[in-house]
Order: structure tokens, then sequence, then C-alpha cells
């Protein structure tokens, strides 16, 4: 790349906010590790998720956060949304970079004004983070099946490259825009440190298991099943809970199941967690339990492992190949009984034992984190052309 491309970020959460938790992490590790010759402005929301009270942020103009501009626009209000549309377009992007496909003011509403000429001829490059898999497809389902109906008769898919985090996000895109769709496959960015952190001792000093769940509260992440798959072991266990209570309605089936667990279980709910506590809370724990419907990447899984905390995950990830020398276990159901049996075996663990699994937890985010992940998504965009043969191309060479 010899000139400057400059990217337009668009995305539904940025910091400050905090409650949409490991995608906006990953927002910001993307626009940190912009490559040279290459430059990332963003445009966000004013507020965090579901929160009517703006952020402590300047809003509706440009301001600069750690070297990156961002624009905190208004999604509440037409008139502040088109303005912040317009201040987008003023700087003239060559790349306008969608961190979602279902987002109205964020992606619909902006990739409608594209296929009117609104971005002056900009590419196009979609993320769907996560939305296209089974699990996220069947939440609203009639809605969405709509949408994509009306998608694909304007044509807007043939308008842009994709961006997938993993083959299987690939292979989600392509079932629903078929073979021709063009898809770049690059591994979410993360800023975390090359090395994992080390357990501090052998001994967990004989007290409880200590289940750590951090996430998101809604269906899609499976804190239901493991509160189930809880309910049959008379093992002495602690679980705490941290994330953010995104689905009300989810959130009192969940207190409903917590106040049925046996006496056994200590639970504690603790409600949202700062992104730099996320890690030392990992540390605390002895296991991470999952039974995510579906990640795209799972930043909070990196997180884990960066503390050798080991993971009980379900397969819908691109983690398993990892998992499985992480000391932790994939299952590929989410059956809450085939839960049970697997945190009633880790639960059965000597304290030495449970060390050791935790050593592997490290050692594989060790191994993970020294893998050649190929360009940088902006690099690829850069470097290739606008056929599908190229896109190709780019994800041969890129390291795939």
């Amino acid at each position: 790349m010899n000139t400057m491309s400059k990217f337009a970020v668009f995305a539904p959460l940025f910091p400050p906010a905090t409650l949409g938790g490991g995608p906006i992490r990953t927002v910001k590790a993307l626009v940190d590790s912009a490559p040279q010759n290459t430059r990332a402005i963003v445009f966000t929301s004013d507020r965090d998720m579901n929160q009517t009270v703006p952020l402590q942020v300047k809003r509706n103009a440009w301001l600069e956060r750690g070297g990156v501009s961002v624009y905190f626009g208004t999604p509440t209000s037409i008139r502040l949304l088109f303005r912040g549309l317009r201040a987008v377009r003023h700087e003239r992007p060559d790349v306008v970079y969608f961190n979602s496909f279902f987002n109205p003011s964020f992606s619909i509403v902006p990739q409608i004004l594209g296929a009117l000429g609104f971005w002056r001829g900009a590419r196009v490059l979609l993320a769907p983070r996560g939305e296209f898999g089974q699990g996220a497809l069947a939440i609203r389902a009639s809605k969405k099946r709509a949408f994509l109906t009306f998608y694909k008769a304007m044509g807007l898919h043939r308008r842009l490259l994709w961006h997938a985090s993993s083959v299987n996000e690939e292979a989600d895109i392509r079932a629903l825009f078929g073979e021709r769709a063009r898809v770049l496959i690059r591994e979410d960015e993360t800023a975390l440190p090359p090395t994992a952190q080390r357990p501090r001792s052998a001994s967990r000093e004989d007290r409880p298991l200590r289940i750590v769940f951090v996430s998101r509260l809604n269906p899609m992440k499976g804190l239901d099943i493991l509160l189930r798959s809880l309910q049959p072991i008379s093992a002495p266990i602690v679980l705490d809970i941290f994330g953010n209570a995104e689905d009300k309605d989810y959130v009192r089936t969940c207190e409903r199941l917590i106040r049925e667990l046996p006496t056994s279980v200590t639970c504690t709910s603790n409600g949202p967690i700062s992104p730099e506590a996320v890690r030392a809370v990992f540390a605390e724990g002895d296991v991470f339990v999952f039974p995510t419907a579906g990640e795209n990447f799972g930043h909070v899984i990196a997180e884990a492992l960066s503390v050798s905390c080991p993971v009980i995950c379900s397969n819908l990830t691109p983690w398993s190949d990892v998992l499985n020398m992480a000391g932790g276990d994939v299952l590929d159901s989410r059956d809450p009984l085939d839960w049970s049996v697997a945190i009633q075996a880790f639960a059965a663990l000597s304290n030495e034992q449970v060390l050791g699994r935790r050593h592997a937890a490290g050692a594989a985010f060790d191994v993970w984190r020294s893998r050649d992940k190929g360009d940088h998504i902006f690099a690829q965009v850069a470097q290739v052309g606008r056929s599908p043969l190229a896109v190709k191309r780019a994800r041969i060479y890129g390291g795939e």
C-alpha cells in the first residue's frame, strides 16, 4: 500500500461503552492495530447497550480518543443520526466497515444509503459478528428472514466484501448468500498479552470448586443451561455470574433457576463487569463454563485462557481445537445433563489435577497467541481487487 487508506468503522458500541462485552474490546483492538498506511475513524452510539442516559463523552461531533477519531452519534434522533452519517461522508472514507448486519442505525440505514451513492464509491466491508449462526438466527427468526429477503431483493449483498472471523462463519455467510459471496477470513483482533499469566499456587485450600460465568445474559450464551446442569450435583460448588442483564425476560428465568439450585451450590449474581476486571475474575476461578449457542470469535474465551483458566465450552465456537488441549472440555450437546456430567468430573479432580488443568490452559493460550494469523483485515481489503478470484488469492496468501 503506497497511499493512505481510510476506513470508516461503524460500531454499535465503542469504549467507554462496556455493556456489550467482548465485541467492544475486539473493535477497539481492530482500530488500535490498524496497519501502516491505513487510518480508522469510528462512528458509534452515544450510549451504552439498552441505556437511555448518554455516555460521558462529547456527542454528535468528532473527538480524539486514544489516537482514533470517534463520532458518538445519537441513534434515537433521525436528524442527529443523519448529521453523523454526513460527518462520516465528509471524511471521504475509502472503505466503510460495518460491525453488524442487523443493526438499524449502524448497518442497515447506512448500507441502503450506500446503494443510493451516499458513500461516493467507497468499498463496503461487513462483519456479521456471529449474527448468521443458527442460534442467533433463531432469535426473532421471522423478522430476520423478512429482512434477509428484502436485502437480497435489493442486491445489497452484491456490492460488498464480507469479513468472517473463522471458517465456520464463512460457511454461515455462504449458506445465506451463496458460493459467490466474497469472503475474507481473519480472526478478530485482541489486546491480550503474548503469553498467559500462570496460576499462583497448587492448592485451592480445600474450598469448593469455583465456576465462573462471564457473558451477556441472553439466551445465546446459555446461562440457563449451566444453572439446570447444577441441579443434580451434590459436590460443593461456588458459581459467580458476571454479565449485563441484556434480556430481562431471560434474566427472570435464570433468577428462578438460581432459586431452585441445591444447597450444595452457592450462586452469586454480580451484575456487569468492567473490561479491565474480566481477566482478574477468571484468574480467581477454577473453570469457565460456557454453554454458548454460537460465537463468531469468543473474546471471553481468549481472556479466560490468558490467565490459565480452563474452559468447558460448547463446540459452537472457533476454539474447539485449542480447548481440546487446554484442560477443559468441548461438548457437542447443549443438554444440561451432559453439562452436569462434565462439571461433576471437573469437581472430582484433586487440587494438583486442577492446577495441571490450569497450566494446560495457559500453555494452549501461548500456542494460539503465537500462531500466524495472516494480514490485518484492513491490509487484506487494501490488497485485493474487486473480483472473487482476488478475494480467494488474498485468503490463500493471508495465512488461512
